[in-house]
């Protein structure tokens, strides 16, 4: 577990979780989270939606990835995108899966 205000290059191999993601995170280190590839849950008080526009973020990389979540918005999409990813991987997951409250 990380705080998103000590992220730098030295981030630990595996899965992570980064907590408070917030204005002010360094924009480098957390898209080369994403890009990673390894398991990564990230907590905020902003959905990543909102990110771009409210975290001030400048890397481009970032804004387009924030802009994809505004895009998927929709509870029905995501769902149906969880459903495919997957399908994708021969996973057999039912929708209903989903729909179980957390």
């Amino acid at each position: 577990m990380l705080e998103a205000a000590q992220l730098d290059s030295n981030v630990p191999d595996g899965p992570l979780v980064v907590e408070n993601v917030a204005q002010g995170v360094a924009e480098a280190p957390l898209f080369a989270l994403l890009e990673r590839g390894a398991p990564l849950l990230l907590t905020a008080q902003l959905p990543p939606s909102e990110w771009p526009e409210k975290l001030g973020l400048a890397l481009p990389d970032l804004v387009r990835i924030g802009r994809w979540f505004r895009a998927c918005a929709d509870d029905a999409l995501l769902m149906g995108l969880a459903v495919k990813a997957f399908a994708d991987r021969q996973v057999r997951q039912g929708q209903s899966e989903f729909l179980r409250p957390l």
